[in-house]
């Protein structure tokens, strides 16, 4: 993704730059379709933005919500702050959204905004495998493989959700 090219003082205009990923919320916010995906963090309109993310995600849009954390997560235009993107993604993950679901499991896993809570994460993993997405499932299988080890039926459970994901992954292929 590209941004406008940038005043030089010597010339017109100057090449343009590729925006690095902290950057990468929008390239315009004020169209009524406005899409995460086509929100960039550029320095003369990031406080608009930022604004318009809080808006929607507040009124419950998941794909907001995810796009807000992650700006947080990533110090993108605001300072980054892993409490309050974990908040922005809890509410996605609470309102069903997998990708959102498996991104608090690995919170919740390595203490990332929160303190380690390794049955939560697993529950937020579940939720997400159920859902059919593929790292999750991989991250269910791992865990009854390598956290819950020892006994038959969690190493049953670990080889069916390897399993899951590798059919999951080779269908979105």
């Amino acid at each position: 993704m590209f941004i406008e090219p940038l005043k030089d003082q010597n010339e017109n205009t100057s090449p343009r730059r590729k925006v690095r990923p902290q950057e990468q919320i929008s390239s315009s916010s004020t169209s009524s379709s406005n899409s995460p995906s086509k929100l960039s963090c550029s320095p003369l309109c990031i406080m608009k933005k930022i604004k318009i993310l809080k808006i929607k995600s507040n009124k419950g849009d998941t794909d907001w919500q995810l796009q807000l954390g992650a700006c947080y997560s990533c110090g993108g235009g605001v300072t980054r702050d892993e409490s309050i993107d974990l908040k922005y993604f809890m509410q996605a993950a609470e309102q069903g959204d997998k990708s959102a679901q498996f991104i608090v499991g690995t919170y919740f896993l390595y203490g990332k905004g929160t303190e380690i809570d390794k049955e939560k994460a697993l529950s937020f993993f579940l939720k997400s495998a159920e859902q059919g997405y593929d790292k999750a499932q991989f991250a269910v299988g791992h865990f009854y493989k390598y956290e819950k080890s020892g006994n038959e039926d969690n190493e049953r459970k670990a080889f069916k959700w390897f399993k899951k994901s590798i059919i999951s992954k080779k269908s979105a292929l």
